[in-house]
C-alpha cells in the first residue's frame, strides 16, 4: 500500500489541508482523506480521473489529486 501526504490550499483565505492519498486494492485506486475523515475514493480512468465513492468533489480537486498521484507514485512505478 502508497500513502501519500499533500498539503494542498484548496479553499480561499483558509489554511491548507493535509490530505491523505492512500492506494486501494488496485494499483491505480486511492483513498482521499483528511485527519480520520475519508473524503472519497478516485479511480484512473482512460482519460484521466473520476470520483468512484464519498462526498462529492469538483472534477478541478479530482483532477488535481490525480496528478499528485501521478507525480508521487505512478511515473516511478
Amino acid at each position: 500500500m502508497v500513502k501519500i501526504d499533500y498539503l494542498y490550499d484548496i479553499f480561499e483565505n483558509q489554511l491548507p489541508l493535509l490530505f491523505t492519498l492512500m492506494q486501494g486494492d488496485t494499483k491505480e485506486l486511492f483513498y482521499i482523506c483528511v485527519g480520520d475523515q475519508l473524503v472519497g475514493t478516485i479511480n484512473k480512468v482512460t482519460d484521466g480521473w473520476q470520483q468512484i465513492g464519498g462526498s462529492k468533489m469538483s472534477d478541478e480537486f479530482i483532477n488535481k489529486m490525480g496528478e499528485v498521484i501521478e507525480h508521487e507514485y505512478l511515473a516511478t512505478n
